[in-house]
């Protein structure tokens, strides 16, 4: 799930509004195609793929753009994926949930709560583990060494309220805001 900034130079008054990355499929051309969410497995039908196939032969790709820290053009950082499906999420959250109901021995919004709890943990713990992973490099994918516009090799990711530089003016006056999640 992609989150979407709207961003407003303070100075000079440049307004912007982007994603912070997307799903994409490496295509035989090595085009990343997009995949937008949440039709990404119409997306790979489309282009003849089941996530199954796509996994195996490492087609699926996380995109993710990141500002020039010197001028403040928008990259994009490549790394593959193995699996990117919210469908084992769902399918574990009800999961825990129906355990929980079924197995918990008080009343029905409590069992409800200790399901929904779990998950919270059980994300928790995923998200740790997926930050202890080493990216990896594929060489079959552009890789990110410098800025396509100024040749910088200083780059810094999307977060709210934090200044970034403006492309207009150069000055670190940029802001972005989360406004919506796709």
């Amino acid at each position: 799930m992609g989150l979407i900034f709207t961003g407003k130079c303070i100075e000079c008054g440049y307004k912007d509004k982007i994603s912070d990355g997307y799903l994409g499929l490496r295509l035989d051309s090595g085009e990343i195609r997009c995949m937008p969410h949440p039709v990404e497995g119409l997306s790979l039908k489309r282009e003849g793929f089941t996530w199954d196939k796509a996994n195996k032969e490492e087609r699926l790709v996380g995109v993710v753009f990141e500002h020039c820290e010197k001028c403040g053009t928008v990259n994009c950082r490549y790394s593959p994926l193995k699996s990117h499906s919210c469908v084992p999420d769902l399918l574990i959250i009800v999961v825990l949930i129906s355990l929980s109901v079924v197995y918990v021995p008080t009343d029905l919004p409590l069992r409800f709560l200790t399901g929904m709890s779990a998950y919270f943990f059980y994300l928790l713990g995923k998200g740790y583990i997926e930050k202890l992973r080493p990216i990896p490099v594929d060489i079959r994918l552009p890789q990110l060494t410098n800025c396509s516009t100024c040749g910088h090799s200083q780059f810094e990711k999307m977060h709210t309220g934090k200044p970034v530089i403006c492309p207009q003016c150069l000055k670190r006056t940029l802001v972005y805001e989360c406004t919506a999640r796709t």
